[in-house]
């Protein structure tokens, strides 16, 4: 009789402690799933700040030409000449990125200017000064096609549009 309370006492404590461990796993389950959740959300949220970052630096460049148009209004060749050294600051590799812009037979280098194969070219045709053309270039060897994202080539020809605007207005 003694053998068969044991045995029954066993048992027990091996139910006990196989509901415990289901319990047990089905916790680790859930905190996995909630541990997916958060690093999805997480990478959200680098994701986004990247995102904002760069729409931060071109909208930066775009207030920075904007109080430089403000600033140089009696002096339309320094205006363009610092509106040429701003540019780059609203590209993702500042530092690798360089700008000319040609009006007529006025040419304006931006400030840390390098010769380079891997540039994007824009043009616009003016009825005062024929041509305009904006050319922003890359250093990078490395990466010969894809160097400016979309919104870059958009705030270049936003840019372009601008001095063209304000070509027209003087």
């Amino acid at each position: 009789m003694n053998i068969n309370l044991l045995s029954d006492n066993n048992d027990f404590e091996n139910n006990i402690l196989v509901e415990t461990l289901k319990e047990a796993n089905d916790q680790i389950k859930d905190l996995q799933l909630k541990l997916d959740d958060y690093k999805w959300l997480d990478n959200a949220i680098i994701e986004r700040t990247q995102l904002l970052d760069k729409r931060d630096r071109e909208l930066n460049c775009l207030y920075s030409i904007i109080d430089t148009i403000k600033n140089n209004k009696n002096d339309i060749n320094n205006m363009f000449q610092c509106i040429v050294n701003v540019i780059p600051e609203g590209f993702q590799n500042p530092e690798k990125t360089c700008v000319f812009l040609k009006i007529k037979n006025n040419t304006f280098y931006s400030s840390k200017y390098f010769e380079s194969k891997n540039c994007f070219t824009l043009k616009r045709n003016n009825w005062r000064f024929n041509e305009l053309v904006l050319q922003v270039c890359h250093k990078d060897k490395n990466n010969l096609n894809n160097f400016l994202l979309p919104e870059e080539i958009k705030l270049a020809d936003h840019i372009l549009d601008l001095i063209n605007l304000i070509l027209n207005l003087n």
